[in-house]
């Protein structure tokens, strides 16, 4: 599977062994979306998702599920990262009702920084 952020190929496994709550979406026997949250403490998590590329239509369906858990999940608030430049991710984030909150400086591998977002229970 493709991690869109660092566009480097992953092993799916290992991605997310450790996590607190996660779902993997397929699309014809093979996965094409991996999407959860680490919890921070009962009342707020942060967010995460790996999608395949050129998922297309299946897209939609997604954001609807990812939608739908957000408004359930339980959390007060739900924090997420998106690499600076990525305005895919930037775009879908906002969609999701999440509001830019801060930098994380060099967050990722290549040294590019993380846009923070929160969201709080609406």
């Amino acid at each position: 599977m493709l991690d869109v952020v660092n566009m480097e190929q992953i092993n799916l496994v290992d991605a997310v062994k450790s996590l607190y709550d996660g779902y993997t979406v397929t699309h014809k026997g093979k996965a094409i979306a991996c999407i959860g949250v680490n919890e921070i403490d009962a009342y707020s998590a942060f967010g995460w998702c790996l999608i395949a590329d050129g998922i297309k239509t299946q897209f939609y369906d997604i954001h609807k599920c990812v939608m739908a858990w957000l408004n359930g999940c339980g959390y007060n608030t739900v924090f997420c990262d998106v690499k600076e430049g990525f305005v895919e991710g930037h775009r879908w984030v906002k969609l999701l009702g999440f509001h830019e909150c801060g930098t994380l400086p060099e967050h990722y591998t290549d040294g590019v920084d993380g846009i923070l977002y929160r969201r709080d229970r609406m």
